[in-house]
């Protein structure tokens, strides 16, 4: 089949979904109906311990302290432009 966007043809391939034949089957309206399980396929296992690692280079902990750093960095001039904005409220209610 071959489809059109905007003006650009591009064949079109569904995706096939593999499945397995069952033998669960039952009558509808006088008709058998044949049920079809997908075969899931099987994935490995991922396990990622982040937690549990100990830095493995000087880097690593480098990186952590400067992240620190820029943090506080930033909390701190969050701080003062809180201080200086409720200065200039009260300063406009007084």
């Amino acid at each position: 089949m071959e489809l059109t966007y905007r003006g650009i043809k591009y064949p079109y391939t569904p995706p096939t979904v593999a499945s397995a034949p069952s033998s669960i089957y039952t009558e509808y309206k006088g008709l058998d109906v044949r049920f079809r399980s997908k075969d899931e396929p099987v994935q490995p296992l991922k396990v990622e311990m982040a937690q549990a690692q100990a830095p493995t280079s000087v880097n690593q902990t480098e990186e952590k302290l400067v992240s620190h750093l820029y943090r506080h960095a930033l909390r701190s001039l969050q701080r003062q432009q809180q201080k200086s904005m409720r200065a200039k409220q009260d300063l406009q209610f007084c």
